[in-house]
């Protein structure tokens, strides 16, 4: 079986168990014996369990689909007369490694690497020896220093440090990962379609279509935060440069998903998926929560052609949608007893983010967005910073540089007022 018949049959196969799995939850609202609801609403757990696979199952196969695809438009491009202008640079990149290899920079090096790397470099003993410059570092404004007098140690302290609660991060995983070398990411999409093929008499006018292009450009920008410590914090507190550099990675990591999702685009920022022109937007204006998102999935199948396998959803949507229930009371997603990773609307997989807009879901195919990193997350350190050398102290910096690339904004759906009677 060729991969283009393996992925029509797939997502046909998909489309066709959730208009199936529709006509369940509608028959649900018709019944009154109970008996009969509580055996309707264990085919439809089955069902939405089923989907919930098969949609796992094919998404590798969208994504191969895709990725041949357009290596078959790239080639065909190579005969086209527009070319990108080459005094600009533009786009150098790797389109395809994973989220893992993406995320931090083959040179990354911890804090205490990067102290130890300077001691060897120039001769000296211990960073106590040394007073001078570690690294280059811009900085804007003034944080809280830290100070191993924060974190004196006690007889009875526990090992380690109890983090602030945070909310994890996982949108980036849904998008294609790729690096790039240059300061710009650039693509065409395709903007005009126009279908006029039909039957034609002999030798009568065949009927022109019409195709065009437009050249997008993703600028790479750059996520950095730094905080002043003291050289005694680093070398008297056990574990506190391996914490320090977890949570400067995860300021950067969060910061990244409220750019990838809502960024505005102008200035520095990065253009989030939100606020890019094509993507789609239905309401949910006089429908059920769950039908509102049926509504998006259906929005991107039929002009994007392709199939959603996503949802992002912040936690007070999340709520409305996981506590959704019958005229009987009962839950349409299952009881509170389902695992949360199998209560899954259309068997979408679900992220919940407080970076979602709130009453306004994402619903896409989140294979037509690619993360291009120009570096991972690294850091530097300095004590260059004002009147930081004389004073012992330190900026340690963490930063990364990256583009957001949508290929095809069609692919995503805003739904709109999600919540049921909104």
């Amino acid at each position: 079986m060729s991969l283009e018949t393996e992925f029509r049959e797939k997502r046909d196969e998909i489309r066709t168990k959730r208009v199936a799995l529709k006509t369940e939850y509608d028959a649900l609202e018709k019944l009154t014996d109970e008996a009969k609801r509580t055996e309707k609403q264990e085919a439809i757990k089955g069902a939405n369990l089923e989907l919930a696979d098969l949609v796992d199952a094919f998404e590798p196969i969208q994504d191969a689909f895709m990725a041949k695809k357009a290596n078959e438009d790239a080639l065909r491009e190579l005969g086209d007369k527009r070319q990108v202008d080459p005094s600009k640079d533009s786009e150098r990149v790797n389109r395809y490694v994973s989220p893992a290899e993406a995320v931090l920079s083959k040179g990354h090096k911890s804090i205490g690497e990067l102290l130890e790397a300077v001691t060897e470099a120039r001769g000296i003993k211990s960073f106590n020896g040394f007073r001078g410059e570690l690294g280059d570092l811009s900085i804007n404004g003034l944080k809280t220093l830290i100070t191993s007098a924060d974190l004196t140690p006690l007889e009875d302290r526990r090992s380690g440090i109890i983090e602030l609660a945070q909310e994890e991060r996982t949108v980036a995983d849904l998008m294609l990962s790729g690096t790039t070398t240059a300061q710009k990411v650039t693509y065409f999409e395709e903007t005009t379609f126009t279908n006029n093929a039909a039957e034609v008499d002999e030798g009568a006018v065949k009927p022109e279509g019409a195709l065009d292009f437009t050249l997008r450009e993703d600028n790479v920008r750059k996520i950095a935060t730094w905080v002043p410590v003291t050289d005694e914090m680093l070398e008297d507190v056990p574990t506190f440069e391996s914490y320090l550099r977890g949570r400067l990675g995860f300021m950067v990591r969060q910061r990244e998903e409220l750019q990838l999702l809502r960024g505005a685009g102008t200035g520095v920022t990065i253009q989030g998926v939100y606020n890019r022109t094509g993507v789609q937007t239905v309401t949910g204006y006089g429908m059920s929560t769950i039908d509102s998102i049926l509504a998006g999935i259906t929005e991107v199948q039929k002009d994007a052609f392709v199939e959603p396998t996503a949802m992002v959803v912040h936690p007070n949507d999340w709520f409305q949608i996981r506590t959704s229930k019958d005229s009987q009371g009962q839950y349409l997603l299952g009881p509170a007893t389902v695992n949360a990773d199998d209560a899954r609307p259309w068997g979408l997989r679900v992220r919940v983010t407080t970076n979602a807009l709130e009453n306004t879901a994402l619903v896409g195919a989140f294979n037509q967005a690619q993360i291009f990193r120009r570096s991972g997350i690294t850091f530097k350190v300095t004590d260059s910073h004002e009147d930081y050398f004389v004073y012992n102290k330190l900026a340690v910096v963490a930063e990364e540089r990256l583009a957001l690339a949508v290929y095809r904004p069609a692919a995503f759906c805003k739904v709109e007022a999600i919540v049921q009677g909104s």
